[in-house]
């Protein structure tokens, strides 16, 4: 394809592949899916130079009544935002866009930029958002100047967007006087230097037909929930962490029977052994105690994972204080046949099935406790999971989303409940390269999280590009193929 967007010509040789999600998965590569540096100074609208160590934290959460600008489906929005001069209409900082939703009239994207800008007290912010087009033009639906003095710090601020010419006419005018964006500027300070806990989940129904070549459990469902092996692998690991810190500190939710012993299906090998024998023993110590200080924890929306990030945590302070927040972008890589990696529930209705799923196997007091934790649905509202394959692209572009995220989100360290393809592709992209450890790095690269394996990574995103300055694994984690 030749395509230009915003000013720039791209070209590409990806073909058009069939699902849902194939429509936005070009306009999603060349916005930056192999990248986590926004680009400055591009586009067609010129700006102030560039001053290092400003910043303009802007989250686009959501819009509302987007109009419908194709003939047989509904738009595939995605937003542009920038800071500018409105006397004159020089860009400040650097352009930011979303990703493009398929088919979406009230889109959720949750999206937390930085626009590289300290403001005059004078500026503007600048939205726009279009319908993507795969083979045409993007389409301009709406936009709007918002003077940065009404925007409220750390609070919903809610935007009328003026429709583009085309969708005042009489047939579009219903639905697209009504179109607004919501966004939140946050005033926080950026972190320098995090400690971001990755967990994989707990074994699934998939994992275990996948072991025993049952294809009918394999094929025959969707979004699979844990298992009985798979809820005792999220009791020890509570328990791992419990053990650090006197039991009277610690509320339980529920009382569970002891877990069961369940042999391991994987031999370590000589790179796993080598590898962990690397570890820094006191380094290990110093941040599982760091574990029990976690400040916000997120989970992908998956079953396996929402079941894993309640069990594993239950009476961790994090999910007593601020909840636990759901991340599509979190959820599990894709193949071609993978309907472990399908969804099939939105927002309220995955709270609902998780709860029906804990009850199956803990009964209905001890599901109903674990529920009672406040539950943030963020971009899970919508149809948040790939019907097709995942390209490289795709993955990459939620890698640096997920960064992104843990990033400009306001705390110093936190949890991720997800999975082993994800984690293994997320460890391989910012890794550093000349880290000491080369036979930990070499087990972290090349092998998968062991079920309820979790990893603590040390982030340094101080520069353009995240890295991971170190990983070391925790509480007993295992690895294989």
């Amino acid at each position: 394809y030749q395509r230009r967007v915003h000013g720039e010509t791209f070209f590409s040789t990806t073909p058009k592949i069939g699902g849902r999600n194939s429509k936005n998965r070009f306009v999603n590569t060349i916005m930056g899916a192999c990248q986590c540096v926004q680009k400055g100074g591009t586009g067609d609208t010129p700006g102030h130079p560039l001053i290092p160590g400003e910043h303009f934290i802007l989250e686009i959460r959501r819009g509302a009544s987007m109009p419908k600008a194709d003939v047989l489906s509904e738009s595939d929005p995605f937003a542009v935002v920038w800071l500018r001069d409105p006397s004159s209409g020089l860009r400040r900082g650097v352009k930011v866009w979303t990703r493009a939703l398929t088919d979406e009239v009230n889109p959720s994207w949750f999206s937390l930029k930085d626009l590289k800008a300290v403001p005059a007290p004078t500026d503007e912010l600048h939205i726009e958002v279009y319908d993507m087009d795969e083979l045409k033009q993007d389409e301009l639906l709406g936009s709007a100047d918002l003077p940065i003095s009404a925007l409220q710090p750390n609070r919903e601020t809610d935007i009328q967007l003026a429709p583009a010419p085309e969708f005042q006419k009489s047939q579009h005018r219903e639905r697209s006087q009504n179109m607004s964006i919501t966004v939140v500027h946050h005033t926080y300070q950026l972190i320098p230097r995090k400690t971001i806990f990755i967990i994989r989940h707990g074994e699934s129904k998939w994992n275990k037909a996948q072991a025993e070549k049952n294809l009918a459990d394999m094929w025959g469902h969707v979004d699979h929930a844990l298992d009985e092996a798979g809820i005792d692998q999220c009791r020890r690991f509570n328990s791992r962490w419990r053990a650090l810190i006197p039991m009277p500190e610690v509320a339980w939710s529920v009382t569970l029977p002891p877990a069961k012993a369940h042999a391991s299906k994987h031999r370590p090998s000589s790179l796993v052994e080598e590898g962990l024998a690397e570890v820094p023993e006191q380094q290990r110590q110093a941040l599982e105690r760091e574990f029990l200080n976690a400040q916000v924890a997120f989970a992908s929306p998956l079953t396996r994972a929402f079941q894993t990030a309640l069990l594993c945590l239950d009476g961790h302070q994090v999910l007593q204080r601020s909840g636990l927040h759901l991340a599509a972008i979190a959820r599990e890589v894709k193949g071609l046949f993978g309907s472990d990696t399908k969804g099939a529930r939105k927002g309220v209705a995955i709270r609902d099935h998780v709860a029906r799923e804990l009850t199956k196997m803990l009964g209905e007091p001890a599901s109903n406790a674990l529920m009672r934790t406040q539950i943030e649905f963020r971009d899970t509202v919508i149809h948040w999971w790939t019907s097709g394959k995942d390209t490289s692209a795709d993955i990459q572009k939620r890698l640096c989303d997920l960064m992104d995220l843990l990033k400009y989100s306001d705390f110093q360290s936190g949890i991720v409940v997800g999975h082993s393809l994800f984690w293994l592709a997320f460890v391989k992209k910012f890794l550093r390269v000349d880290g000491s450890l080369p036979k930990l790095r070499r087990l972290l690269t090349s092998l998968k999280l062991g079920n309820c394996g979790c990893l603590a990574l040390q982030v340094d995103f101080s520069g353009d590009v995240p890295v991971i300055m170190e990983a070391i694994p925790l509480f007993g984690t295992t690895f294989h193929a």
